[in-house]
């Protein structure tokens, strides 16, 4: 199996860092690459450093230079192991910050540790010779800098500083970044003008990648579906697990059509084959189901059409490819998903919020999936 890249966007607060590796994985997802959007630590997925970050980001938890580095370095191992998995399993890990901000932070900005060499052990363990693939650093005045951090929140243990030490950290990641031979690009222009810079640079690695580049269709309805409202009708189709009759039949539109054979195969799996509300039967395995509500992230479609389109067939015959379309397409929420499955295609915003809503106070985030 083709390795995964792991791919980091460094530099100073206000910088542009999260826009552009969200931008990034947009591109891989158009490519069809898979791909997951992470920032270090990665506490979305990873309940340890989740618990570590709460720590180290909240002012009102006080605690001594030695002890912040090693919790920050903590958080970091368990973050890279994510990126470890993701990257063996195929899936590309866009990240945001890295070991840089430690050293920008906490050695060049605040000067809490004096002793480099110490510094730079701690690091060395914590990442463990997990190195990206690209390391890039963004760079911007700090007027700028300080303009684009006065709108957010400032609650983060390094949110209140002032612009001294916006100097001196935006000094330090220059200066490890000439040392470490990174591309620095400076980041005043437009987002969509960094982010063509950024990707002059991904480019070249995309060669040792290999991915089915799937296209996305526009949504549409199954009872139109099933009305035979799709015009245009194309000759590609979608065969049937048993009986090699055709699941789906792809308009020129870009929409579906669903056969007889795929009314058959819907009616087995799912209570109800056109009403925008249904379950699950037992006649799919919980890991197929849950990768294909992953899947489904990533489509403007019915799930009963990516069913039909990506899934029919093909239940627990390869989990290891189950478990790689669960892990590239969903996050905690849909990775632990198990139990029985209701669907409501076509919620309403108050609707969502009040199937949400029982969740807020579990482990697992709030999610619209």
């Amino acid at each position: 199996m083709t390795k995964g890249l792991y791919i980091v966007v460094e530099g100073p607060q206000g910088v542009g860092k999260t826009t552009q590796v969200g931008l990034i994985v947009e591109k891989f997802d158009k490519l069809g690459i898979p791909a997951r959007q992470m920032r270090e630590p990665d506490s979305q997925n990873d309940l340890t450093a989740r618990v570590i970050r709460s720590l180290t980001q909240d002012p009102r938890y006080p605690m001594n230079t030695k002890t912040e580095v090693l919790l920050y370095n903590a958080a970091r191992s368990q973050s890279l192991d994510i990126v470890k998995n993701h990257t063996n399993n195929g899936i590309s890990c866009i990240v945001d910050r890295s070991y840089l901000t430690t050293f920008a932070n906490q050695y060049y900005g605040r000067g809490d540790i004096t002793d480099y060499n110490a510094l730079t052990s701690i690091i060395n363990f914590a990442v463990g010779g997990i190195e990206p693939d690209l390391m890039v650093v963004l760079d911007s005045e700090v007027a700028t800098l300080k303009d684009r951090l006065s709108g957010r929140y400032q609650g983060d243990r390094f949110d209140n500083l002032d612009l001294e030490f916006l100097e001196r950290a935006r000094a330090g990641y220059l200066w490890e970044a000439r040392q470490r031979n990174l591309p620095i690009i400076y980041a005043n222009g437009s987002k969509q003008e960094v982010f063509d810079q950024i990707w002059t640079l991904i480019t070249p690695l995309l060669s040792t990648l290999s991915s089915d580049e799937h296209t996305n269709t526009p949504a549409a309805s199954v009872a139109e579906i099933i009305a035979n409202k799709s015009s245009a009708i194309s000759t590609e189709v979608i065969d049937a697990p048993n009986n090699n009759q055709p699941l789906l039949i792809k308009a020129k539109s870009g929409n579906y059509q669903i056969t007889e054979a795929g009314k058959e195969y819907l009616n087995g799996v799912v209570t109800n084959a056109t009403s925008n509300v249904y379950a699950f039967t037992d006649k799919l395995p919980p890991v197929t189901i849950a990768a294909a509500m992953a899947r489904l992230s990533r489509r403007g479609d019915d799930m009963r059409i990516t069913l039909l389109d990506e899934f029919a067939g093909n239940e627990s015959k390869d989990e290891k490819l189950l478990q790689r379309v669960i892990t590239a397409y969903g996050d905690d929420s849909v990775q632990q998903l198990a139990g029985q499955h209701v669907v409501v295609e076509n919620a309403s915003n108050l609707l969502t919020k009040k199937l949400e809503w029982g969740r807020l106070a579990a482990y697992l985030e709030q999610s619209t999936r």
